[in-house]
């Protein structure tokens, strides 16, 4: 159940699902993640109840009302177009070639609600560490828990990339969540959020790195040694091409990553240590590089 906001005040709304039996242990352990504050030594009597199966084949008769789930398409938070870019960008000079406050202020009303007020921290830029996929697969592996912006420029000076749900990483199948979105911040601006038709969020090799696919297209893909590219329109997010045209040179890529973990650098290794100070509201985070 959860509680919301009505004219008369706070109602709350009870939802019941019926698990096969052999299912609800799985089901609890899941819930024990997403709920830490619970622990399974707690009282859970009150919210299961054993169902013979005609009690389970009547739930699921036809005289019930149609539960099929629908697709909804995120919404942008229009409170937040009108709002300038608050956090800080904190680097040592000539580590960051790409990314802006101004670019921040452009993607900020279309992230998802949750990152808001997380500290970002740049874990590969071109530049810096060198034109691969290998490389950038390297940098990009102390944040893999983590949500991050791809950004990449094209030698005709277009600027666009993802946000992506989660890290990036080598999989040899897709990955992510629905949460993911393509966009194009210039020389003009536009986004692409996820249409529900398919679930080809992101996957990685060592031969290259894709987000969004259908129908043999890929809306974003990147080479091994991140030379080059293409971007077409795909059924994961119904896109247009994003960069100058289909097959793209790249000029410099980097990978931004939402953490409100402190990530100490030991010149030689990187590690990852918890330091929870999520703020909320607008967007206020600040913007570390780790070279």
């Amino acid at each position: 159940s959860y509680q919301f906001e009505t004219e008369e005040g706070y109602s709350k709304a009870h939802f019941w699902v019926c698990v096969p039996e052999e299912d609800v242990s799985e089901l609890m352990n899941n819930f024990y993640q997403l709920c830490p504050h619970l622990s399974p030594m707690d009282d859970t009597s009150n919210c299961l109840m054993k169902c013979d199966e005609d009690y389970w084949t009547s739930l699921t008769d036809a005289t019930l009302p149609d539960r099929t789930p629908q697709f909804v398409p995120r919404e942008v938070d229009s409170d937040l177009m009108s709002e300038p870019f608050s956090g800080t960008l904190n680097y040592p000079a000539g580590k960051s070639v790409l990314l802006t406050e101004d670019m921040m202020g452009q993607l900020q009303p279309y992230l998802p609600c949750h990152i808001i007020g997380i500290d970002m921290l740049q874990a590969y830029s071109m530049k810096v560490h060198g034109m691969s996929l290998r490389s950038l697969y390297n940098q990009c592996e102390p944040y893999q828990d983590f949500p991050c912006i791809l950004l990449i420029k094209d030698t005709r000076q277009y600027v666009f990339g993802a946000y992506l749900s989660e890290g990036i990483i080598q999989s040899p199948k897709y990955y992510g969540s629905g949460e993911t979105f393509l966009f194009r911040l210039s020389p003009d601006e536009k986004c692409y959020f996820w249409q529900g038709s398919n679930h080809y969020f992101m996957m990685g090799t060592h031969e290259y790195f894709t987000v969004g696919a259908g129908d043999g297209n890929f809306a974003l893909y990147l080479d091994e040694m991140l030379e080059k590219g293409t971007s077409n329109r795909s059924l994961t997010f119904h896109n247009d091409t994003l960069s100058s045209e289909s097959s793209f040179n790249v000029l410099t890529v980097e990978v931004w990553y939402f953490t409100d973990e402190t990530v100490q650098d030991d010149s030689d290794s990187v590690s990852v240590t918890s330091e929870k100070s999520r703020a909320s509201g607008q967007y206020r985070g600040n913007f570390y590089n780790i070279g």
